[in-house]
């Protein structure tokens, strides 16, 4: 899939990002402030969550991604990285998992009880990954500044997407089918050119 390039900025909202370096942790309901995490040493680009909040994850402009405890605000684990740090992900299924998108144009996945390096190392974008999270137990969706989106297979770390070897056009031109060797049959629409549908393949 390819769009045109997305400028990311720092922003102050809701306490997700802010280019003080202080993210801020907040009451969804009413806005509240709950406390910061101080550690960051520039702007502070993604921040996520862990759905018992526990724990929570900040993707940073000083190069490091930081694991904090949620209800403490004590810095855990801080993962470097060479350059800027722009997302951060926790896998809802493996609970020691932590997906980052970096302008290194690679995609980490770490094991936060062991940080040192990364369990998983994800390429084939030629720009910065400005988003990366995961979509299940076996797949990764990224976005780049080099216009695709990608899906990658966590176990191989291959892109889940595999060569197409059929399309065809709706009678009326509106939507396109096509099928791929990954096993999967979409069918796109003409005039904004994203997914409409998508079927895959289950072996029974």
């Amino acid at each position: 899939m390819s769009a045109t390039t997305v400028r990311q900025i720092p922003i102050t909202c809701n306490g997700h990002t802010r280019p003080d370096g202080i993210p801020m942790l907040r009451e969804g309901d009413t806005g509240d402030w709950i406390g910061s995490f101080i550690g960051h040493k520039g702007a502070v680009w993604g921040a996520t969550i862990t759905g018992n909040a526990e724990l929570a994850a900040t993707a940073g402009s000083d190069f490091t991604a930081k694991l904090w405890d949620a209800n403490t605000g004590a810095e855990l684990q801080t993962f470097e990285h060479k350059h800027i740090v722009r997302s951060v992900d926790f896998s809802s299924i493996n609970k020691e998992w932590l997906l980052t998108a970096s302008n290194e144009k690679l995609i980490k996945i770490y094991d936060v009880t062991a940080p040192a390096e990364p369990v998983k190392v994800f390429n084939g974008h030629t720009g910065a990954v400005k988003k990366a999270i995961f979509m299940d137990a076996k797949r990764i969706c990224t976005a780049s500044d080099d216009k695709t989106i990608k899906i990658f297979d966590i176990d191989s770390g291959n892109c889940h997407f595999g060569p197409i070897h059929c399309m065809s056009y709706s009678p009326d031109g509106e939507v396109y089918a096509s099928g791929s060797e990954d096993g999967t049959l979409r069918l796109w629409q003409n005039t904004v050119g994203t997914t409409y549908g998508l079927w895959e393949m289950v072996n029974v």
